[in-house]
């Protein structure tokens, strides 16, 4: 835990679709009490920032994906 939180100093946090979703990203691990979890709700919120934000070239073809697998994830569960 503690060579992850060197990390969050690198984050972009004025770059709202770069800095939304990595903190939803952290505060969701605590919350759900796991990792993956964070992580699933991380690159849910990537995706869908950034297509709002109008930055569909900073996605690529595997985060569409896995953002349409953990939605499925979620609605099935």
């Amino acid at each position: 835990g503690f060579y992850m939180v060197n990390q969050v100093g690198l984050i972009d946090f004025t770059d709202y679709a770069e800095g939304i979703p990595a903190f939803i990203c952290i505060a969701a691990m605590p919350f759900f009490y796991s990792i993956s979890e964070g992580i699933s709700m991380g690159v849910i919120a990537y995706v869908v920032m950034n297509l709002f934000a109008g930055k569909k070239e900073k996605i690529t073809p595997v985060m569409y994906i896995l953002a349409v697998l953990f939605i499925l994830k979620y609605i099935l569960m």
